[in-house]
């Protein structure tokens, strides 16, 4: 019985921690207020929604290099 219970626990914990996603706010620091704040999108679930093409890490050098040209427009990143 303390087996089984053991093994229950274990299953648990690791459906919880596995189950539980990084959130967009947590993954793109910076460019998503700048996403949900600049109306890039009709409603505020769409970018939220969206699955990255790109490693995040990646898409958030880009952004944080690109942003700072005079001539960057969020839309078109």
């Amino acid at each position: 019985m303390k087996r089984i219970l053991s093994l229950l626990f274990l299953l648990i914990t690791y459906t919880y921690s596995h189950g539980q996603q990084i959130s967009p706010r947590n993954l793109y620091p910076g460019l998503f207020e700048a996403v949900q704040l600049g109306n890039i999108f009709p409603d505020n679930k769409t970018f939220v929604d969206m699955k990255p093409l790109y490693n995040p890490s990646a898409i958030l050098i880009d952004y944080n290099s690109e942003r700072q040209k005079a001539d960057f427009k969020l839309a078109d990143f």
